[in-house]
């Protein structure tokens, strides 16, 4: 049964591992557990975590600065891979490019229905829902004859010839001369009516001609009178009471 022999790292990848060790600490280790170490023990000091009754703050913070140490090499894992794979004769470097070219290819690899569908004509792909366009708005209206207004003028209720209002007479107008000269008239008809002995039919007040008017009427109702007639005898002459 054939044994498995040991991977062996050459020199170059131990030495880029031994530059990565040493980076990721100083630039990444030892920033983030400084920031979570200090800011832990504020916390504590202030009040915002509870320390401790027998170590106080210590616990907190040493648990801190390891969550930092660990976030720092996991941070910097992306560079020391980038840097073992470009070294030319690494059979680790190998091992890391073609399992990252693995990766890329399967999610740059595009399925064959994806490429049967870019191939296609718009009008050729299947969809479920219906694309409609903008233009095509009358075409799903039902039509009846009786019923269709698309071409038919508004109809306007205030328009109707029985509502039109008819305009109004036009007189001339009246000019400023016109207007003296009535005035003018109707003050010589009132200054000269105290020294007329007749009065002008226009002038008899209206209550005066009513009450001719409705004695008038009233004797145009009245029955005539029956004549007076004497008392008479047996032979016909009248006698006086």
């Amino acid at each position: 049964m054939d044994q498995q022999t040991p991977f062996r790292y050459s020199k170059e990848e131990l030495r880029v591992l031994s530059e990565c060790n040493k980076e990721s600490f100083y630039s990444r280790c030892l920033p983030f557990s400084t920031i979570l170490g200090v800011t832990t023990y504020y916390a504590v000091k202030t009040g915002k975590l509870n320390p401790s009754i027998k170590f106080g703050a210590t616990p907190k913070v040493f648990g801190a600065v390891v969550i930092g140490y660990l976030l720092g090499k996991i941070s910097y894992q992306r560079v020391c891979v980038e840097k073992l794979m470009a070294l030319p004769d690494s059979k680790l470097g190998s091992i890391l490019r073609s399992k990252y070219a693995g990766k890329k290819a399967l999610t740059m690899d595009i399925p064959e229905s994806d490429k049967i569908i870019i191939g296609m004509k718009e009008d050729d792909k299947y969809d479920d829902v219906r694309k409609t366009s903008h233009m095509d708005i009358d075409t799903d209206r039902p039509h009846f004859a009786n019923l269709d207004d698309t071409y038919r003028a508004p109809v306007d209720p205030f328009s109707s010839p029985e509502l039109k209002e008819e305009p109004l007479p036009k007189y001339p107008p009246t000019t400023y001369e016109e207007l003296r000269r009535r005035n003018r008239e109707d003050y010589e008809k009132n200054r000269t009516k105290p020294y007329r002995g007749v009065l002008v039919p226009d002038e008899i007040p209206s209550a005066v001609k009513q009450n001719e008017i409705g004695s008038k009427a009233d004797s145009w109702f009245d029955p005539p009178s029956k004549p007076n007639k004497k008392p008479t005898n047996i032979y016909g002459d009248s006698w006086d009471k």
